[in-house]
């Protein structure tokens, strides 16, 4: 990973190719390959057993909120905009897949141990339903599909939202200086997109778009934050205890 010693000189050398990185992926991926596997299937089925179960099984009274200025101004194109929004699954399940440190993998999970229940707390105390049309009911296609197993609740905050901001600045930090030029622009641009089918699509509403980002920025700092330093010791060790000539016999 970025902070190991083994990729410090590989970051130096050629960080900002997309050369170097295409090349560096066979290796990234094949890294730890099989916990990886093993964390797919686990967290997959972790989350989506409650998850589905939440929306589809409300215990309390599902709620509406109000339609934003930006609800309203972005018209609903479930045709064109279904397949940026489901988009998101690719970085979100590709970004564990190029760690190559262990401890990568555990904290990436550890995001996600985290989002997913703070969400799934909100979603069953505060069960709110999208903004999808009635006459949605008519879609073909892939948004058609959506709408077999995805019921319109499991608003607020927005997980679409909360785990690709999460997976992108997750991203970042491990890639750090291997990150290509340009690379940033397009995920950022890919990050907007996705917000802005999930409006075209009426999945969410505006206001948990906002929700889902400040949870992963939020969450991001809490698992990935830099170690601080230790602090000097206000009373050091006496020099008996340090020196080295005194441990001889």
């Amino acid at each position: 990973m970025p902070d190991g010693s083994s990729t410090s000189a590989a970051r130096t050398a050629g960080g900002s190719s997309w050369r170097r990185f295409v090349q560096r992926m066979p290796t990234r991926v094949a890294s730890c390959w099989r916990l990886k596997i093993v964390l797919s299937v686990i967290v997959a089925v972790v989350f989506c057993v409650p998850y589905f179960w939440i929306e589809h099984h409300p215990l309390l009274t599902v709620r509406t909120l109000p339609l934003s200025w930006l609800d309203r101004a972005i018209r609903f194109q479930p045709v064109i905009w279904i397949w940026v929004y489901q988009s998101m699954y690719v970085p979100i399940n590709v970004v564990p897949w190029l760690a190559e440190r262990r401890d990568d993998l555990w904290r990436y999970v550890l995001g996600i141990a985290v989002i997913a229940p703070v969400s799934f707390t909100v979603f069953v105390f505060f069960p709110i339903r999208g903004p999808r049309p009635a006459d949605a009911d008519r879609a073909q296609g892939l948004y058609a599909l959506l709408q077999v197993y995805d019921a319109p609740l499991n608003c607020l905050p927005s997980l679409h939202a909360a785990l690709l901001v999460y997976a992108f600045i997750f991203g970042r930090r491990m890639l750090g200086r291997e990150i290509p030029r340009g690379m940033t622009t397009v995920c950022v641009a890919w990050t907007l997109l996705v917000f802005y089918a999930t409006l075209a699509t009426k999945q969410h509403y505006a206001i948990d778009l906002f929700a889902g980002t400040a949870l992963a920025i939020v969450v991001d700092a809490f698992v990935i934050a830099p170690a601080k330093p230790a602090l000097p010791s206000a009373h050091p060790p006496p020099a008996s205890a340090s020196s080295p000539l005194l441990d001889k016999s």
